[in-house]
């Protein structure tokens, strides 16, 4: 969940109401498509994790939604 939210909020920070879009054109459509990024960098030996991590930790629909939702109310301040 926390990773989650920093990956959320750095995507927010970086390209702000474009952020869907961006990650979309990078192939990250699900919150899941994190939990295999950070699985492939835990096979590679450059994470760890503990014995009760899962992909499906990272499953949260509306992920990427959500971070250009609160980007655009942001930026409309």
């Amino acid at each position: 969940q926390e990773l989650l939210q920093g990956l959320r909020a750095l995507a927010r920070e970086r390209f702000g109401f474009m952020a869907k879009t961006v990650l979309a054109e990078w192939g990250v459509r699900e919150s899941t498509d994190f939990g295999h990024i950070v699985f492939n960098l835990v096979g590679a030996n450059l994470m760890g994790k503990q014995d009760s991590d899962t992909i499906a930790d990272f499953d949260e629909p509306g992920f990427l939604a959500r971070a250009s939702r609160r980007s655009l109310r942001s930026s409309s301040i």
